[in-house]
């Protein structure tokens, strides 16, 4: 920056650069790119998180790793992260991002739609690579045991909510064990995804659906 100065005499001193609009004096967008390069930073550790997983699986991660690959120092993971559970805990919670399910009022749509919507989340990418190292871990790891517990009570919430829903309505039979039907409809998903690697999709939802809601379909015309 180019200074211009006066004799003393003049009473004129150093005349500074005109200071960029929007700015109150230099440097004071600093924190404002911090939390650009922070936010950036903490993005990174979480997909170096997500793709470690998928290649060695949780028992092959190391937050040694997770720093090489996203290029930041191994204590800046810490700083944010107490432990490698920790760290997958909140890696695994980004990547579960589904709409709020759609009430449509009709009983079978609406259950397909929901067993569809598992079906994509635990067999398709980003979650499918990790689950199955994930569920092993849970086994032995409280803090993955609780993640495991969270996201099975989210899923299952959904169809709970809906089965309710149904008994209100007159949809679903007076009487009908709610938590054992979405056992029944879940069941079998998780078994073909983690057990039989038989296939999994649309069509699979929808033969499922259609072998239980006779079971459990009421008539909403019934006194």
């Amino acid at each position: 920056m180019r200074l211009a100065s006066g004799s003393a005499g003049e009473g004129t001193g150093p005349t500074a650069a005109p200071v960029p609009a929007g700015r109150d004096h230099e440097g004071a967008s600093a924190p404002h790119s911090s939390l650009r390069r922070s936010a950036r930073c903490h993005a990174a550790i979480l997909e170096s998180t997500v793709e470690l997983l998928a290649e060695s699986g949780f028992a092959g991660l190391t937050v040694e790793g997770v720093a090489a690959r996203a290029g930041v120092g191994k204590s800046t993971i810490y700083r944010h992260w107490r432990s490698k559970a920790e760290l997958v805990i909140e890696a695994f919670g980004s990547l579960i991002h589904t709409a709020p399910p759609v009430h449509t009022g009709d009983l079978r749509t609406d259950l397909v739609e929901r067993v569809r919507t598992v079906i994509a989340v635990i067999s398709q990418p980003p979650l499918a690579p990790i689950l199955p190292s994930l569920l092993d871990a849970a086994e032995r790891d409280p803090e993955l045991a609780e993640l495991h517990r969270r996201f099975t009570a989210q899923r299952r919430r959904t169809l709970l909510d809906l089965l309710d829903a149904g008994v209100a309505a007159g949809t679903v039979l007076p009487g009908t064990d709610v938590e054992l039907v979405a056992d029944l409809l879940a069941g079998p998903v998780f078994y073909r995804r983690l057990i039989s690697r038989a296939p999994l999709g649309p069509a699979f939802a929808d033969r499922l659906v259609d072998t239980l809601l006779p079971l459990i379909a009421g008539d909403p015309a019934a006194p």
